[in-house]
């Protein structure tokens, strides 16, 4: 975990005090905290949040008055300090007093040296009985196609420049997790226990069925289409839905809304598993990134300003200078390799 940002730590801090880390989760916070000492990114996340007039912490709201009285002895405060007396005076509803701000230069010693050890000394004994659990790992470069099986004979197609994550000992888990980057299509076998597929901030939950999910990071929508069976979607906090075949989901980044909807072109939805290019009422800079993504090639629009605002395409299994050919005769443009790029030019 030490080489992750600040904002992956503070992420898994909040899951972990609000009682939602997996136990795997759970123990990269106590391997982060030994081998990282780094109680200075605790204090401070600690700090934040109970600064705020109603922290999000679990933690402060499950904190009754005899835990706070405990708490404070341990810190050597008797009934004569002014802290105490400020804390003790409602220990139930304490963190909605803004007063309550004058003592937290104390919490975060409070958190480290004697919360955190009370409230998950549990876990931290029980750390050493999870088993270290090893990963497999399947990537594409870019412009490539890979079909893989999994352990448990389910069948994942990965897109171009996507990768997948899953234990080793993939059926001995009592779920299925997958952690997907970029965009996969799944035939999942059943046999009783979940199939999760999860993204950077979305989770699929199925027990025998083929989906797709596409996520690629940096692309601003989430897109999850069901091509058989029933999957359950979810987003944590924002939303839920159950899709049925034929169905999809579509999540926008920045307006952090979702939108449920009938497949109403099943080809384009699921065509590139099969090798089938589609290009339906494009703009042409956006024909030019799917012949990127699809060859995994830098194409580069020099100066050519196209003369119709969308294109329409089918291709199987075709190579990129058939494309080209067709789409420069048609369209009027030129092209040319240099170095191992394709520059387009207007045609003169």
């Amino acid at each position: 975990m030490q080489d992750n940002s600040n904002s992956e730590i503070n992420d898994l801090l909040q899951r972990f005090f609000d009682g939602k880390c997996t136990e795997i989760e759970k123990k990269k916070v106590f391997d982060w905290l030994a081998k990282n000492k780094n109680e200075k990114v605790l204090k401070e996340f600690v700090r934040t949040d109970f600064e705020q007039e109603t922290p999000k912490l679990d933690i402060f709201r499950d904190l009754k008055a005899e835990q706070w009285e405990s708490i404070l002895k341990d810190l050597n405060l008797d009934e004569n300090n002014s802290v105490y007396n400020v804390i003790n005076g409602d220990g139930l509803h304490l963190w909605q007093k803004q007063w309550f701000k004058l003592v937290a230069v104390i919490l975060p010693l409070i958190i480290v040296s004697i919360v955190f050890l009370k409230f998950y000394e549990g876990l931290n004994s029980a750390q050493n009985t999870i088993e270290e659990i090893a990963f497999v790992e399947k990537n594409t470069y870019k412009g490539r196609k890979k079909t893989i099986t999994l352990p448990d004979k389910s069948t994942v197609i990965l897109n171009s420049a996507s990768s997948i994550r899953f234990a080793q000992q993939f059926n001995t888990q009592k779920e299925r997790v997958i952690y997907l980057q970029g965009e996969a299509f799944f035939e999942v076998e059943k046999n009783g226990k979940p199939f999760i597929v999860k993204t950077e901030d979305h989770e699929v939950k199925v027990l025998g069925t083929s989906f797709k999910v596409s996520g690629y990071k940096g692309n601003n929508n989430v897109n999850v289409a069901v091509a058989t069976g029933i999957v359950k979607v979810s987003k944590a906090g924002v939303y839920e839905e159950k899709l049925l075949k034929g169905q999809k989901v579509i999540y926008n980044k920045e307006t952090n809304k979702h939108e449920a909807l009938e497949i109403d072109n099943w080809e384009k939805e699921f065509a590139w598993k099969d090798g089938v290019l589609i290009i339906d009422n494009a703009a042409f800079e956006d024909v030019i990134k799917a012949l990127s993504d699809w060859y995994g090639v830098e194409i580069i629009n020099v100066n050519y300003k196209p003369d119709r605002k969308n294109y329409m395409g089918r291709y199987e299994n075709e190579s990129l200078e058939t494309v080209l050919a067709g789409l420069s005769y048609a369209s009027r443009f030129r092209y040319e390799w240099k170095e191992g790029k394709l520059y387009i030019y207007n045609k003169e």
